[in-house]
């Protein structure tokens, strides 16, 4: 099938032209050598005009742990279906299913009910990529909306049997670097695989190093989150939320993720969560090497009201999402949301896009989503010329 007469968003620009789709991927982009848009040959027998449209990547969201009333964390599958489901209509075509701090016994569940979605025959969801665990390995000083009840000491074993469980698709794992035990757990998780697992289950060798290490729900000093990023720790948590503010004398952990190249992060910009003028200088911070997430709750996309999160409630009100006594809990608004958000905020149009789909991709290490290139899942969205959403493609199906 040819998409013509578009701007395509592609290598980071709008250009003029079409692609063709074959097998769920793109096979070629075609892009106008001149300002007339690519309008397909006149022997094409099947084509979309897109008439002049605007088009994307679809999003990616590697931090989310529900919608629609549904919660990974409630380890239903057919909740998890109605969470990808929805968030394709929001123009979010791949994702993380994302826990809280649950217990043991809801964590193997969870880990069980994870599938990835079917290259050949997406169907009208959002691609499940796996499973990130946001605890249990957390801070209990910077918890945040998470159950305390649960939060524990790091345990390999423990992670070894979620990986397993999980066919070796836990993705990334939040750590506080400061707790006790905490050092040779990310150690062993960087070291991985053959040492710790049957040396015959290659295949789940191979998925598990792909464990992104991220520090998160931690109140590390500067020198113990930059000695975590020596170590090959990756990625930030929810920049600024649920770890130290920037102090001149106690730097924290900001600082010394900024100034490691090779560590990347992720910030909510629902407006809420963190000002504006913090998520401008956030993409100062980290050039490149930041991107968006939701970390929406059950309660995105229905009405105001309680619901639960890991055992305890939660009210929103007014689009904000709190525990009963007041603590900020995680989002209520889509990941395509805070994408528009990020240019009222002031940044780029172009940065925004990178990152809210290849950057969040590129972490992950997964190559076949999140831009518009030969190869890649052809999942995409047609919008207008203000990004306003109008369709939304996985596997080139609508």
């Amino acid at each position: 099938m040819y998409f013509k007469n578009g701007k395509i968003f592609t290598e980071g620009k709008f250009k003029p032209g079409g692609f063709l789709v074959e097998n769920g991927r793109f096979k070629e982009i075609i892009i106008s050598k001149s300002d007339v848009p690519y309008t397909g040959s006149q022997t094409d027998s099947e084509y979309v005009d897109l008439h002049g449209a605007y088009v994307i990547p679809g999003l990616v969201d590697i931090h989310i742990h529900g919608a629609v009333e549904e919660d990974f964390s409630d380890s239903d599958e057919t909740g998890l279906h109605r969470i990808a489901e929805y968030l394709m209509s929001q123009g979010v075509t791949s994702f993380l299913p994302t826990t809280m701090t649950i217990s043991r016994d809801d964590y193997l569940r969870a880990a069980e009910i994870i599938t990835l979605t079917d290259e050949d025959n997406p169907g009208r969801e959002a691609r499940v990529l796996g499973m990130r665990m946001e605890g249990p390995f957390l801070s209990a000083e910077k918890k945040g909306a998470q159950n305390e009840t649960f939060i524990q000491k790091p345990d390999f074993g423990f992670f070894q049997e979620i990986q397993k469980k999980s066919g070796g698709n836990v993705k990334i794992i939040d750590i506080a670097p400061e707790i006790e035990g905490a050092e040779d757990f990310i150690r062993k998780v960087i070291a991985n695989s053959k040492d710790s697992v049957s040396e015959k289950d290659e295949e789940f060798n191979e998925k598990s190093n792909r464990t992104v290490l991220s520090l998160g729900h931690s109140a590390a000093t500067y020198e113990e989150a930059k000695h975590t990023f020596e170590l090959g720790a990756g990625h930030v948590t929810h920049l600024f939320n649920a770890m130290n503010s920037v102090h001149h004398r106690h730097p924290g952990m900001i600082p010394a993720a900024a100034e490691n190249g090779k560590v990347t992060t992720e910030i909510i910009a629902d407006g809420i969560h963190v000002h504006e003028s913090m998520v401008r200088m956030a993409f100062k911070l980290f050039p490149n090497r930041i991107c968006i997430i939701s970390d929406a709750l059950r309660c995105l996309g229905v009405p105001d009201g309680e619901y639960m999160l890991s055992g305890q409630k939660i009210i929103k009100n007014g689009g904000v999402a709190r525990l009963e006594n007041g603590t900020l809990a995680g989002a209520a608004s889509s990941e395509y949301d805070g994408m528009l958000n990020l240019i009222r905020f002031g940044i780029p149009v172009e940065e925004a896009i990178l990152a809210a789909t290849k950057v969040p991709a590129d972490i992950i290490g997964n190559k076949d989503i999140g831009a518009i290139e030969a190869g890649r899942f052809a999942d995409f969205v047609v919008c207008d010329e203000n990004l306003k959403l109008k369709e939304v493609y996985v596997g080139g199906v609508k």
